[in-house]
């Protein structure tokens, strides 16, 4: 007889990995690292700002960002929203420079 494993949606640190799971495995750190571990601040924007703001984070650290739709669908996760990808790619061509700007107004990257 197999246990069902409960998942506890309301620790911060699950939610946040269910989450950016959606996209790929490996997001949910990448976010994080975006954030500067403010796990309550990425929970709070929508998945278009995340997006944004992980892009800029990889742009100053990497100097190039990566497509991590196509990273997820690599993987194999089936629940990439392609309709959400597409839109979070033109949000990033239209808003890059006022994406980047609130990333700044919010402190940029704390460390």
């Amino acid at each position: 007889m197999s246990k069902r494993l409960k998942i506890d949606l309301t620790d911060p640190r699950i939610a946040h990995t269910v989450r950016f799971r959606r996209v790929s495995t490996r997001y949910p750190h990448m976010v994080t690292e975006a954030y500067g571990g403010g796990l309550a601040r990425a929970m709070a924007d929508s998945d278009e700002q995340v997006a944004a703001i992980v892009a800029e984070w990889e742009m100053q650290t990497r100097g190039s960002a990566r497509d991590w739709a196509a990273i997820g669908r690599d993987e194999g996760q089936h629940e990439v929203d392609e309709e959400l990808v597409a839109g979070w790619r033109a949000w990033c061509s239209a808003r890059w420079f006022s994406a980047r700007r609130a990333f700044h107004r919010r402190g940029g990257l704390r460390r």
